[in-house]
C-alpha cells in the first residue's frame, strides 16, 4: 500500500534512472517503473533486512529486469547512471550525512522528504550547490515536505521564511493548514514561555511575513 507521502514524491520522479536511497519495500522504484516515470531503477538500503523486501516485492512484481536491488550505504558506490535521487522518510542529519558522503553530478536531481528537521536541510541544501525549485507538503498524519532540488552548483540565497517553511512550496489545503498550525503553536508558546517570548515574536513575525510566496 502506497502511502499518501510516497504518492506524491512518485508524482514528482521523471528521469532515465531512479534511486531510492533507504528503499524499504520498494515501492517508489517499483511504482515509478509501472507508470513509466523512469526507465531503470535501484533500490537501495543499507541493511539486508529492508533489502530483501524490497528483492521479494521486486519479484512478484516480475520488475527484477529494470529493478536492481542494492546493499550499500547512502549513495557510497551508486552506479553514475543515476539521474534522479529520492531520499525519503529519514531525520534531517540522517540526510544530509548521505548528500555529504555522496558524488553528486550536474544537473542530477533530488526528491527530499525529510520527516525531521527539514530546515537544516533546506540550509545544507541550498549552500552545497543543491537548489531546491520547488517544494509540497503533504499530510499523512503528519506533515511532510518534499523538496524537489537539481545539482546545479551554485549557492542558493533563501529567505528566513523560505528555510523555516518551504521554497516555492504548492499551494495546497495541506499547506495552509500546516501553516497555520504552525503560526497557533508560536502564539501559544509567546504566551507560554516568556523568557523566550522576544524569540518566538520574532518567528511569528517571519511566519506572518510570508516573503517567498
Amino acid at each position: 500500500m502506497i502511502s499518501k507521502r510516497l504518492a506524491h514524491v512518485i508524482d514528482w520522479v521523471e528521469g532515465d534512472v531512479l534511486a531510492d536511497i533507504g528503499c524499504d519495500h520498494g515501492y517508489v522504484c517499483i511504482e515509478s517503473i509501472k507508470q513509466h516515470k523512469v526507465k531503470k531503477a535501484y533500490a537501495c538500503d543499507i541493511a539486508q533486512k529492508p533489502l530483501a523486501r524490497a528483492q521479494n516485492e521486486v519479484r512478484q512484481a516480475h520488475l527484477e529486469d529494470t529493478i536492481q536491488c542494492l546493499l550499500i550505504n547512502g549513495m557510497i558506490g551508486l552506479p553514475n547512471d543515476v539521474d534522479i535521487v529520492v531520499i525519503a522518510g529519514m531525520g534531517g542529519h540522517t540526510i544530509i550525512d548521505i548528500l555529504e558522503k555522496a558524488t553528486l553530478y550536474p544537473s542530477m536531481r533530488f526528491l527530499i522528504s525529510p520527516h525531521s528537521q527539514a530546515e537544516l536541510v533546506r540550509e545544507y541544501v541550498s549552500s552545497h550547490g543543491l537548489v531546491i525549485e520547488r517544494e509540497q507538503m503533504v499530510l499523512d498524519k503528519h506533515y511532510y515536505p518534499i523538496l524537489d532540488c537539481r545539482y546545479l552548483q551554485y549557492k542558493q540565497d533563501l529567505s528566513p521564511f523560505a528555510l523555516r517553511y518551504g521554497y516555492h512550496v504548492e499551494t495546497s489545503s495541506d499547506y495552509e493548514c500546516y501553516l497555520q498550525d504552525q503560526e497557533k503553536k508560536l502564539k501559544q508558546l509567546v504566551q507560554q514561555v516568556p523568557t523566550k517570548r522576544k524569540a518566538f515574536e520574532k518567528e511569528l513575525e517571519i511566519l506572518q511575513k510570508r516573503d517567498t510566496l
